[in-house]
């Protein structure tokens, strides 16, 4: 197999720091490709206007956009320029969370007329629930990639919990679908029925999509909610992340609509226990709530922070692996066919 993968990312035109989710994915991706042999190689770029540098300094069989950002005018240029290389375009969302951003079914329809065209490009999800919709709406192939998470053998040590306090990490993109305030509203009340002040912890420099009103009544609830506090951190790369993740004692991913959601991995690889949703699909159901439910959110919270032990960190760590070696033997086997 002589591929030689590269995945290309947009840059922000704000700086929220390094670890981003999607050079995050696709950091984690071409780590697990070069441990199995195939060169690959993460860049981001100012805009699709740079892609052409990129192509010309790696020499790439494959490429990986990562969402939504090319212009269908300049994705035909490329798939036209450049026979010989394999693209794709890689959507990270549900249609849920896809329904925000006003370009993308436009956009999506307009590739698939591009790729009806030439057999060079394609388009696939980390969603099967995604490729689902596309190929039944509006009769586009779309391959499923799942997420890899490039598992880190040497975590940093999970710090003892602290008597004084309950520190509890929310982390991530503030949106409507991450459901932040319903989380929040969940946590004081546990915090509340355990006699203990919460440390809510969230990344509150990056609101998206209307995210400015959600961070708005988070601090107004904290405000309301004395002496509980909301404690707000900047973007990290990810070893240092993780390093936050493991001053906590428990995390909070309850969200509405996710795709996958490294950081739910980030807490298992640590040995934080963490609850996410239904949606999240990596993590076991014992570790799963109701997100719209306030009750199913306290129940399972409580139930992390209380009643959590070896065994249950034991099934997340396995599972989490099992999940990983899967999506893996995907990946190698889509390369293998392209």
């Amino acid at each position: 197999m002589n591929n030689k993968v590269l995945l290309i990312c947009k840059k922000r035109t704000v700086e929220y720091g390094v670890s981003i989710g999607l050079v995050n994915s696709a950091t984690f991706v071409a780590n697990f490709l070069i441990a199995n042999g195939i060169p690959s190689k993460v860049v981001s770029v100012i805009d699709s206007n740079s892609i052409d540098k990129e192509v010309f300094n790696y020499k790439p069989t494959h490429i990986f956009i990562q969402a939504i950002w090319v212009p269908p005018y300049k994705m035909k240029e490329l798939v036209i320029r450049y026979p010989k290389i394999k693209w794709q375009i890689r959507v990270h969302s549900k249609i849920p969370f896809l329904a925000n951003e006003g370009i993308a079914i436009n956009w999506l329809s307009q590739y698939n007329n591009i790729i009806k065209q030439f057999n060079n490009l394609s388009v696939s999800g980390n969603s099967m629930a995604f490729a689902d919709a596309m190929q039944k709406s509006m009769n586009m192939p779309v391959y499923y990639l799942p997420n890899l998470y490039f598992l880190n053998h040497n975590p940093p040590q999970r710090k003892p919990m602290e008597n004084k306090y309950i520190n509890i990490g929310c982390f991530g993109a503030i949106r409507p679908l991450k459901n932040h305030l319903l989380q929040a509203m969940a946590a004081i009340y546990v915090g509340n029925k355990i006699g203990k002040p919460i440390r809510f912890h969230i990344n509150g420099g990056r609101p998206e999509q209307g995210g400015e009103q959600i961070l708005k009544n988070l601090k107004s609830l904290f405000d309301a909610s004395s002496p509980h506090e909301l404690i707000s951190h900047k973007w990290e790369e990810h070893n240092k992340f993780l390093e936050l993740v493991a001053s906590m004692d428990v995390g909070m991913q309850v969200s509405i609509s996710e795709t996958y959601n490294i950081i739910a991995a980030d807490f298992v690889n640590v040995g934080v226990p963490i609850i996410g949703s239904q949606e999240i699909y990596l993590l076991p159901f014992f570790r799963k709530a109701w997100a719209l439910n306030i009750s199913s959110i306290i129940c399972h919270l409580y139930a992390a922070y209380k009643r959590d032990n070896f065994i249950k960190r034991f099934i997340c760590s396995q599972k989490l692996k099992a999940d990983t070696r899967s999506a893996g033997k995907k990946w190698l086997l889509f390369l293998k066919k392209q």
